[in-house]
């Protein structure tokens, strides 16, 4: 049955159960419906968290969506629910997920930022379609971006980025 809990026993049991290697009883606690209380929006981050952690990408953006609803997405959970689209080859959710949260984003949110002009500029689109359609052709298709930082290493920072541009 349903068990009332205080949310410093559930980080607990979660800290725990991560650190033992088992975060499949984690998860499987909290979408089981038995947690009674507690915070709501944090279960649902932590249940999308495991979930793409467990590479369940359906499960992450179910329960992202569901806490999306609860209370709106920081600049970095939006970046997660939009790459977890982009993983499904769902470049218009991705695009949307951003859009509806740029309110949220700081303007030195650098990588959210990015990210939201690069889904820009392949969304390239018609304002008025015709019976060809909306697409503008030769627009960029695809971006794709991967980077590494390092800092906070004495007086020294580098980082790396490579960035794919092309066709659908």
């Amino acid at each position: 049955g349903e068990q009332a809990v205080t949310p410093e026993l559930l980080k607990e049991y979660l800290y725990v159960a991560e650190g033992l290697g088992m975060p499949q009883r984690a998860y499987d606690l909290l979408v089981s419906g038995r947690i009674r209380g507690g915070d709501q929006a944090w279960q649902l981050t932590e249940q999308a968290r495991l979930a793409e952690q467990l590479g369940h990408p359906g499960d992450a953006i179910s329960a992202w969506q569901r806490r999306a609803a609860l209370k709106p997405l920081e600049a970095d959970e939006s970046l997660r629910l939009a790459s977890l689209w982009y993983g499904q080859g769902r470049l218009q959710q991705a695009w949307q997920t951003l859009q509806q949260n740029e309110n949220t984003a700081s303007a030195t949110a650098t990588t959210f930022w990015r990210t939201y002009a690069d889904l820009a500029w392949t969304q390239a689109r018609y304002a008025d379609a015709s019976a060809a359609g909306d697409a503008i052709p030769n627009a960029v298709g695809r971006v794709a971006q991967l980077a590494a930082s390092l800092r906070e290493h004495g007086p020294w920072s580098a980082s790396l980025h490579w960035r794919y541009i092309g066709a659908a």
